[in-house]
């Protein structure tokens, strides 16, 4: 059952994707409400380490990068934060795209034990990026048990597999119409003299 409700999601998506390629603006991209979840779905501030790391997030259809980063950070406003080099504590930037509510996983079990924030890295411009809540990895003790967690992020990755041939003709379409944007944005205007 969680598995068709999240291909669902996923086609619930990729089909906004597609409606809103042909209104898409190449220089701007924007990832916004980022929140940090369970395995489960829920939306959450505490996370044992045997857990899996999931994001609900929003970003625009070009898409953006998201990140754990440390939770001292609270101003992004500027835009000039990235997930980039020594800015990333721990895991690894994950792009995201949709121009819609997004569900992915992040970072599989074992996680970090600290306090954290999520960067969502939308670009260098002002507003281009937004940061989480706080949220708190937890030991999990001599408790510790990562299966249903990791079985979550296989499931999620397996029916993403699914999808690349689609994704993969979507980029494919992108990569073109940012072409073509640069192309007319250089070409020289010449004027009629009389």
């Amino acid at each position: 059952m969680l598995a068709s409700r999240r291909l669902r999601l996923l086609v619930v998506s990729l089909g906004a994707l597609i409606a809103l390629l042909a209104w898409s603006s190449p220089g701007l991209a924007r990832v916004n409400n980022v929140i940090p979840a369970t395995a489960d779905g829920d939306p959450t501030e505490t996370f044992r380490a045997d857990e899996a790391l999931f994001v609900y997030a929003t970003p625009d259809i070009n898409g953006g990068f998201i990140c754990v980063v440390d939770a001292a950070l609270e101003d992004v406003s500027s835009g000039k934060f990235t997930c980039e080099g020594n800015r990333i504590q721990w895991g690894s930037p994950n792009f995201v795209f949709g121009g819609a509510l997004i569900f992915q996983p992040l970072e599989p079990p074992f996680l970090h034990i600290g306090t954290w924030r999520l960067l969502g890295d939308g670009g260098d411009q002002p507003g281009d990026d937004t940061l989480s809540q706080p949220f708190t990895v937890v030991p999990c003790a001599d408790t510790c048990d990562p299966t249903f967690a990791q079985a979550s992020v296989n499931e999620w990755k397996s029916a993403a597999a699914g999808m690349k041939l689609i994704t993969g003709t979507i980029c494919s379409y992108y990569a073109v119409q940012s072409a073509i944007s640069d192309v007319q944005v250089s070409a020289p205007t010449t004027s009629r003299g009389t």
